[in-house]
């Protein structure tokens, strides 16, 4: 099984989804107001004018329904969270809130009581580009992956770890010189999820092949390509083999040593 995590053809597909999603949804707006001209014009539109308002509407029900579709088949957690995430940088893109309003700040916690720059970190990965898109991917991914995998049927357990990545990231964001923390939760999923695959196969850029638990430290080597700090790559990888010891190195030695009593 050759699963491409981390391949240039899967950013690709989803950009060309998106301009393709972006020309489906705009034709029919741009002859609906081709058609509300004519119309203007003339008294009576013609037979083939009203086919054209009839087919623009199908067309809007339909992109309608199918993204109504593709939404609802998302696990209800990555569904929840890509939201807010996809929310959070609309109301910031139209200037609804600031940045400043968001980033992660223990003085104005502790002091001037904003606490919800506790959770808000989390939900803000930069305005509309390239590097938004990237994160967003890797997000839903990930955390898709994750719920409909080995959390299937165990939402209340999915719910945990989420909890655990958030509380563990503030705790350490609180002594090191961080500003928003979603891309360390999304390094964790990233983790947890090679860890518990060793065994699937990836590729950088349909380049460099290896195994699904050398990927985050892939993230790490490609960071320090682009000149980026490593620290919020280093930060997640650290709290997902926190939780992944835990939560299953733990278990498998008391089954073990279960099994020799």
């Amino acid at each position: 099984m050759v699963l491409s995590g981390f391949s240039f053809f899967d950013i690709l597909n989803s950009v060309e989804f998106l301009i393709r999603l972006a020309a489906y949804t705009t034709r029919p707006r741009q002859r609906m107001a081709k058609l509300n001209l004519r119309c203007k014009q003339s008294v009576a539109p013609p037979i083939s004018t009203v086919d054209e308002i009839n087919n623009s509407k199908k067309l809007y029900k339909m992109a309608y329904h199918t993204l109504r579709q593709e939404y609802m088949l998302m696990p209800p957690v990555t569904r929840a969270y890509t939201t807010v995430c996809l929310l959070t940088s609309i109301a910031v893109q139209l200037d609804v809130v600031s940045p400043f309003q968001l980033y992660f700040n223990p003085l104005l916690i502790t002091q001037k009581f904003e606490i919800w720059r506790l959770l808000t970190p989390f939900f803000f990965f930069g305005t509309f580009s390239f590097n938004f898109l990237f994160n967003m991917i890797f997000t839903y991914r990930y955390c898709r992956m994750l719920e409909e995998g080995s959390f299937r049927g165990r939402t209340a357990d999915f719910v945990y770890m989420f909890i655990f990545g958030c509380i563990t990231t503030v705790i350490c964001a609180w002594f090191v010189n961080l500003l928003f923390l979603g891309h360390s939760l999304t390094t964790m999923f990233v983790y947890i999820w090679a860890r518990r695959n060793p065994y699937v196969r990836m590729n950088f850029f349909g380049l460099l092949p290896f195994r699904a638990p050398y990927l985050p430290w892939v993230l790490v080597a490609f960071s320090v390509l682009l000149g980026n700090s490593v620290l919020v790559d280093i930060l997640g990888i650290a709290i997902g083999h926190l939780y992944f010891f835990l939560e299953d190195e733990t278990v498998v030695r008391h089954a073990h040593r279960g099994s020799h009593l």
